[in-house]
């Protein structure tokens, strides 16, 4: 749905929010179709004609005879795939509704029993929102009763209002998924003894009641985000009149009466009352004709905004649709006369969350926004390494939206005012990919991978893909891409890094393999750097590329690769000394098709110390693969083996993109040219100091090093092996690793957390990065990962 927020504008309620008359509150005018219960076939051809004629919204309710989650789960699906809805749920073809068209993107409306299991319905309507791509609304019916036994009550009015009441606290926890706790609930009448939360919706999922009684009414100003009439006056008849005037002003009195109570009450608990959304039924004496025009004005004008009819026929919902129309201009006229700004107010808890100096009214529709505040918020606040809590995380889909996020960030001051943050999969070992209280630029979104030329085996590939998708998309042609040791890891990141992968030896480093880019700069401008053109920037982005722009496509060229060789051995490791020594004149000495990694682990309480290499052959016969392993085998005894023949696809696989860091990591990187026996003696020493928890060696070189240094702003070429301690203390991991650094000819800047290491990152190239630096980025935007200043 495309919400917009709105702040206090002339011809709405104040920031006071002053008890009143309901007016006009600015909510997007949407006109719905409640779907039939009982005729599948009609309601599918309801659904394709509503596409047709621009309806907004497609409304289902539960009924005898089927579930709203079922029908609205088959139409998001059909509308969503280009399918033909004219096709019931049953499987019958229909002549009707089988007209071609364009199919605007519809609202769904789920409005189901409160009396169902809560957290089944909150990971229901969840599921069902990540299917429509974000457009679902749900309200819960107090007035829909669920199964009940022979011997069973309905339950009285009060009784299932307040359960539905609990039921709106119990899913709003369910989406909650920032919280890793489970959720645990206790009322008079919903009990939840603890489970799991999740799934978060899409978007900020509308959540509403449906108040036919004053005291539904006043609980949805209370707690929900819409209320849902659904009948004509309750105890009273419109009377004689019916669709002309008496009966219209007997009808819009009604909804202004409802609408009065829901919004003292938002009042009365601190609200806002156009958070609520006011969603009507118009009876069907008042749907056709002049009548439904003149109840929707008077009705928008009593601070109702989404009108549901329930036609007959597809005929009867074209004639109401042309009706429709001339409303939606009138009451557009109107608002830009009395200076009525269209939008929805963002709930108080999102408006609580937010962080001071940001203007989150400014905010580019197109970008997508999470705040805090937002379900969706767990989701994005944290990278794979660190917990975050930024005021806002913008996603944009396209280079477009990048550069408007780039220019909105600015407006608000970023980086000077808050941090400023790029994500590309959010992987990253030094985690720097979030922030707290300032804005994150999540790229997630654009993670196309497409073949520009087969015939050269070039690939053009979204920064916010994962190197595992991109393995995948790569495997049928028999190509690969080197690209680390991990498929969750995100294309942008390690592109712009190096990328020290398992085929790197004999394909060199991920950045290597770059052919062109395309970027957005400091001022919000869009280039394209290749050999040719803006060939200096192209330079610095091959290793630096985060400090210079945001990447929002790269150029690629993939190499053929077939099946390959993975081992994994494993060895004990009472010298740890002897064994690091030996592994690592074997690894640098094989050829150039082995590539291999080493995880090491000091001796700890009930554990021995041990070490675990990974190792990649490009080779696809088994002969060869294991004549090739049989020196890294023989480098100690095994404790553990184990060699298989994959696709590289199956080496690096894509991995869940919510991640759940926390804290921030304390790291330590260094290049070795070669592990001498004092390099060894020095690492077995930082291994038995008890402060790294992790430890890996990744041999380099072979054809990375066949690379001049100052081909690339990478300067690592010397380095054959890349080492990485984690620890969880700065100082005494820092102590403890200096005597490796001793040896070191640079650092990897993606594995190291430690400030101030450009001129080790960097070496012989720092002075010519620093003007680049100074001619793109002269106001130190992009400071938030490597920091050229």
């Amino acid at each position: 749905m495309n919400d917009q927020p709105v702040n206090d504008q002339p011809g709405s309620r104040g920031a006071d929010h002053s008890p009143e008359q309901p007016r006009d509150l600015g909510h997007p005018l949407r006109l719905g179709l409640l779907l039939p219960d009982d005729d599948p076939a009609l309601a599918t051809q309801l659904a394709w004609a509503a596409a047709r004629v621009g309806v907004d919204l497609l409304a289902a309710r539960d009924g005898e005879d089927g579930e709203a989650w079922t029908t609205l789960a088959y139409l998001a699906s059909a509308l969503a795939e280009g399918g033909d809805p004219g096709a019931p749920i049953d499987g019958a073809r229909q002549g009707a509704g089988e007209e071609s068209g364009p199919r605007a993107p519809m609202d769904l409306l789920a409005i189901v029993s409160a009396a169902g299991n809560p957290a089944v319905l909150g990971r229901a309507a969840a599921s069902l929102d990540l299917l429509s791509g974000g457009r679902l609304e749900l309200a819960l019916d107090p007035g829909v009763p669920g199964p009940l036994d022979a011997s069973s009550e309905p339950p009285q009015p009060h009784h299932a209002e307040d359960r539905a009441a609990e039921s709106l606290r119990v899913i709003t926890g369910i989406w909650d998924t920032g919280d890793p706790g489970k959720l645990r609930f206790r009322g008079e009448h919903v009990t939840v003894a603890g489970t799991p939360r999740g799934p978060a919706p899409a978007h900020p999922l509308r959540l509403g009641l449906v108040a036919q009684r004053r005291r539904a009414q006043r609980m949805a100003g209370r707690l929900a985000q819409s209320w849902v009439s659904l009948e004509a006056p309750i105890g009273a008849s419109i009377g004689d009149g019916e669709g002309g005037e008496e009966g219209i002003a007997a009808l819009v009195e009604h909804w202004r009466r409802a609408r009065t109570q829901v919004d003292d009450a938002a009042v009365a608990a601190g609200r806002d009352p156009r958070e609520i959304v006011g969603t009507v039924l118009v009876p069907p004496a008042f749907s056709a004709g002049n009548s439904l025009p003149v109840s929707m004005l008077l009705g928008v004008a009593a601070g109702v905004s989404t009108f549901l009819i329930a036609p007959a026929s597809v005929e009867e919902l074209e004639v109401w649709a042309e009706n429709a129309d001339r409303v939606r201009r009138e009451v557009a006229d109107a608002r830009e006369q009395a200076g009525i700004a269209v939008g929805i107010r963002p709930s108080l808890a999102v408006r609580q969350a937010r962080v001071p100096g940001i203007d989150y009214d400014a905010i580019p529709s197109e970008l997508d926004p999470i705040e805090p505040g937002d379900p969706r918020y767990g989701t994005v606040r944290s990278t794979y390494m660190r917990g975050g809590r930024p005021g806002l995380v913008l996603r944009p889909q396209d280079a477009a939206g990048v550069s408007a996020a780039v220019r909105y960030a600015r407006a608000q001051g970023a980086p000077e005012a808050m941090p400023l943050s790029i994500r590309s999969a959010g992987h990253g070992m030094s985690g720097r990919s979030t922030n707290d209280g300032g804005i994150v630029i999540d790229l997630r979104a654009m993670r196309s991978i497409e073949v520009l030329d087969a015939a050269t085996r070039l690939v053009r590939i979204g920064p916010g893909a994962q190197w595992g998708e991109v393995a995948a998309a790569l495997a049928p042609r028999g190509w690969a891409i080197s690209s680390g040791d991990s498929g969750g890891v995100g294309v942008g990141g390690l592109a712009t890094a190096g990328g020290i992968g398992l085929l790197g030896r004999q394909f060199g480093l991920t950045i290597d393999h770059i052919t062109a880019v395309e970027m957005v700069l400091a001022d919000g401008s869009q280039v394209r750097a290749s050999a040719s053109e803006n060939a200096e920037l192209f330079w610095g982005v091959r290793g630096a590329g985060s400090a210079l722009g945001i990447v929002t496509a790269f150029e690629m060229r993939a190499q053929e690769v077939g099946d390959v060789g993975l081992a994994i051995l494993v060895h004990p490791m009472p010298d740890a000394a002897d064994l690091l020594e030996r592994w690592g004149e074997v690894a640098a000495a094989a050829p150039r098709e082995v590539t291999s990694f080493l995880l090491a682990q000091g001796a700890r309480a009930g554990q021995d110390a041990m070490a675990q290499s990974i190792t990649v052959v490009n080779r696809s016969e088994p002969e060869a693969i294991l004549a090739d392993l049989q020196p890294l085998a023989d480098v100690a005894p095994l404790a553990q083996q184990q060699v298989v023949l994959t696709p590289y696809a199956g080496v690096v696989v894509p991995s869940q993109p919510t991640h759940r860091g926390r804290g921030a990591p304390v790291t330590r990187s260094v290049l070795l040219e070669e592990i001498t026996p004092e390099a060894a003696a020095a690492m077995a020493d930082l291994l038995a100091s008890g402060q790294v928890h992790f430890f890996q060696i990744r041999t380099t070189g072979g054809a990375a090093a066949d690379v001049p240094v100052d081909a690339t702003a990478y300067a690592g070429r010397r380095g054959a092996f890349s080492v990485l301690a984690m620890g969880s203390e700065r100082a005494a991991l820092n102590a403890a690793f200096a005597p490796v650094e001793a040896f070191g000819v640079g650092n990897y800047h993606s594995f190291e957390t430690e400030p101030g290491r450009e001129p080790q990152t960097f070496g012989p190239n720092l002075p010519r990065l620093l003007a680049l630096k100074r001619e793109v980025d002269p106001h130190n935007v992009f400071r938030d990962n490597v920091v050229l200043a």
